[in-house]
């Protein structure tokens, strides 16, 4: 019984230490990924403000077609870092 027990504590442990792996990686994602969409999101936004002001579109067609892209781009980045995370665990 004193065997079953420390091998049940020993996998606690193992898990636990996982766990908080885990979450060191998902937060270094997210913080990556934050300053990622920061940078994307100032390059699209110059891009669109030079779209309206040489191309002649309007601001709102012009930044509308910024945000979709940048959202586009931070849902295929957000799944780029979390696919990178859950294979560095396995």
């Amino acid at each position: 019984m004193r065997y079953v027990d420390k091998t049940m504590s020993g996998n606690r442990r193992l898990f636990a230490n996982l766990t908080k792996f885990h979450c060191c990686i998902t937060r270094g994602n997210q913080f990556i990924v934050a300053r990622t969409s920061f940078y994307l999101s100032s390059i699209f936004l110059s891009i669109a403000t030079s779209a309206t002001f040489y191309l002649h579109i309007p601001l709102f067609v012009s930044t509308y077609v910024a945000f979709v892209t940048l959202s586009a781009a931070n849902r295929v980045l957000l799944m780029l870092f979390l696919f990178s995370a859950d294979v560095l665990l396995v």
